[in-house]
């Protein structure tokens, strides 16, 4: 079994925008919140 940690984050670009990314991480982040996946 993996376990997969999805973080979402708001980066914003250098024209001011804010864009929403999703990653997917098999390592737990440590300053994200997240949501873990277990894949069997």
């Amino acid at each position: 079994m993996k376990r997969l940690y999805v973080v979402e984050k708001t980066v914003k670009t250098t024209d001011g925008e804010k864009l929403r990314v999703v990653e997917v991480l098999e390592s737990k982040p440590k300053d994200f919140s997240y949501i873990v996946f277990v894949e069997k």
